[in-house]
């Protein structure tokens, strides 16, 4: 089942060239595709599965985020007893993942990939903000800036003024000891390098102040209801509480999060985009070769 999903999943173009991106950049454990290659499967030992289970999913590593109808004391005194039981007494430290506030350097590439389709894909990644950064606020509302919504600069840009691109997107992903920005767009072979020249184009733009105060204020207010809307999801809210936990981060609650976005301003933003735009960076462009 598991080759099969790892087949299907090479056939989205996007999202293999995306795990092919995110492996060059990073070195283990992050710098691989995140279900494995098939090889590798294939290799798999049941003997193998069993001792990484008894390794990795014990109670010290575990994070438990419940909601119920208890008083939360009882259920930790429940909780415990029975922990306590299946490990036999034995006393367990807290496994933690100390998280960095740096902008790790990554590993970039200047790659193209050939594949059987009829448009074609633009990469850039950029060196990104860890989980704890002091600049990963900055990151998210730059990134709400140049992507988010219909009145983004990237849609008026490629998909109202020239309009020759079919989808945009990104993501910041933050990790324990660094981080990764990446941009990603759909569009035509012919388009790619004049695409690439434009990315940049707008970053020394922002750079040199094309972003108003009234525009980030409502970027900011934008960005602090989309947490909100996030914390009102028991799901996600949960995940959010137990990243805090096991990266031994403590913004738990939305009125932190909304002081450090609150606290970013124009010339925080116009850093951050001139630090991309002389930065090294990651170019993968993906297409047809025979398709001209």
């Amino acid at each position: 089942m598991i080759i099969q999903e790892l087949r299907e999943a090479s056939d989205d173009h996007e999202i293999d060239a995306l795990e092919y991106l995110i492996e060059k950049a990073h070195s283990r454990p992050l710098g691989h595709p995140v279900g494995g290659k098939v090889s590798d499967v294939k290799k798999i030992s049941t003997k193998q599965i069993r001792a990484y289970f008894r390794k990795y999913f014990s109670p010290e590593r575990m994070i438990i985020t419940i909601a119920s109808s208890y008083k939360d004391k009882s259920l930790r005194d429940i909780l415990s007893k029975k922990f306590y039981e299946s490990e036999m007494n034995k006393d367990k430290i807290p496994f933690r993942l100390p998280a960095r506030n740096t902008v790790k350097k990554l590993k970039h590439i200047n790659s193209k990939i050939n594949k059987k389709m009829d448009s074609a894909i633009l990469f850039i990644s950029f060196d990104g903000p860890s989980l704890s950064s002091d600049k990963y606020y900055i990151y998210s509302l730059m990134d709400e800036f140049l992507f988010d919504g219909l009145s983004s600069v990237f849609f008026r840009k490629f998909r109202e003024e020239c309009p020759y691109v079919y989808g945009i997107d990104s993501s910041i992903d933050s990790y324990a000891k660094c981080g990764q920005y990446i941009m990603t767009f759909n569009t035509q072979r012919k388009h790619l390098n004049h695409l690439y020249e434009e990315v940049f184009k707008v970053l020394y733009d922002i750079s040199m102040g094309i972003i108003s105060l009234d525009t980030l204020e409502l970027i900011k207010h934008r960005a602090i209801e989309n947490w909100e809307v996030s914390f009102d999801s028991l799901d996600e809210r949960a995940d959010y509480i137990a990243n805090n936990e096991a990266y031994e981060l403590n913004e738990l609650d939305i009125t932190k999060v909304s002081e450090k976005i609150m606290q970013v301003d124009i010339k925080a933003v116009q850093n951050l985009a001139r630090t991309l735009y002389n930065s090294d960076h990651a170019k993968l462009m993906v297409f047809n070769k025979d398709n001209k």
